[in-house]
């Protein structure tokens, strides 16, 4: 559909993807197992994700995302979905940890290694924008939520050079990347930390980054702000038809707590996240008003068609 086309419930195109989203949805309500093991569930998960990536009319997006049908199904699918992909990561994380040495290029066994190398290298992209000295990284990255396939922090550290900080609560996540960090010989620039992102101290970090899947975001941004205030953050959401994988974050989430949104990461069918870049708005600026999120862990609503980017 030409991107300048109006789309409409009933058109070919948006009524083929909704369709698609309820038999995903129903499809993967009857499975017991969301890992990579059950094939099934992997020929869905290509197929919706693939399908998600290559909508690229506003309209039809609008369209489908104000469906009563998706609406009330989106909420429970991105669980699901959250759960498989932990399952994934976990099980590719699992194959890395057994091999040592493990090269760069063995990661390339990951179904969406190439999708995740290219979010990374537009987040670093956005990045030299934020950066307040235009230059190089003098300290370290952190990555919260970083979870058991560490591949954002062995690329961030590949891409800038810099120490990198994985925190994740979880323990099977943690001991399953700083075993594959360690395949690498990595053990000495990515460390791997077990804590809560609303607890850690950040003393010392340029950028931290927060995946899409951290819940209470605001809380924390807020312990970011409190232990390196200067630090730029960057946080995961998605544009577009995304929302039907992730929570979108609205860039101007957090202008309550006194940070400007500086830079995104470029959207594209390439990738599937997008990464809002924020900086403590200078002192004495107006913030523009009305546009914080008031909702728990500055999580958007369901995006309205007048808010939703192509």
């Amino acid at each position: 559909m030409p991107t300048g086309s109006v789309a409409t419930p009933d058109h070919p195109e948006v009524a083929a993807f909704i369709s698609l989203i309820r038999q995903t949805y129903e499809s993967l309500g009857r499975e017991v197992d969301l890992s990579p093991a059950n094939e099934r569930v992997n020929s869905l998960l290509r197929t919706f994700v693939d399908a998600v990536l290559h909508v690229s009319s506003v309209h039809a997006t609008a369209s489908i995302l104000e469906n009563p049908d998706v609406r009330n199904i989106r909420k429970p699918m991105l669980e699901k979905l959250s759960h498989a992909e932990y399952l994934m990561e976990r099980y590719f994380a699992q194959q890395f940890g057994a091999q040592c040495p493990l090269t760069a290029s063995d990661l390339d066994q990951f179904w969406y290694r190439t999708c995740y190398r290219n979010l990374v290298d537009a987040e670093v992209t956005a990045m030299a924008s934020v950066l307040r000295s235009g230059s190089a990284l003098s300290g370290k990255i952190a990555f919260v939520g970083s979870g058991p396939l560490p591949l954002t922090a062995i690329d961030m550290h590949f891409a800038t050079g810099a120490d990198v900080l994985c925190i994740d609560s979880d323990a099977d996540a943690v001991r399953l990347s700083r075993q594959m960090i360690a395949n690498m010989g990595l053990q000495h620039k990515i460390g791997v930390h077990r804590h809560a992102g609303e607890t850690f101290d950040y003393a010392g970090c340029d950028v931290v980054m927060v995946a899409s899947l951290v819940p209470e975001k605001d809380s924390v941004v807020r312990r970011i702000q409190a232990t390196a205030p200067d630090a730029a953050i960057g946080v995961r959401s998605v544009r577009g038809l995304k929302a039907l994988l992730y929570e979108p974050v609205n860039e101007h989430a957090f202008d309550d707590l006194g940070l400007r949104h500086v830079s995104s990461s470029k959207d594209s069918s390439e990738t599937i996240n997008t990464t809002h870049f924020l900086r403590p708005a200078p002192y004495g600026a107006t913030l523009p008003p009305g546009k914080a999120a008031a909702t728990s862990g500055a999580r958007t609503p369901t995006p309205s068609p007048e808010a939703l980017p192509a």
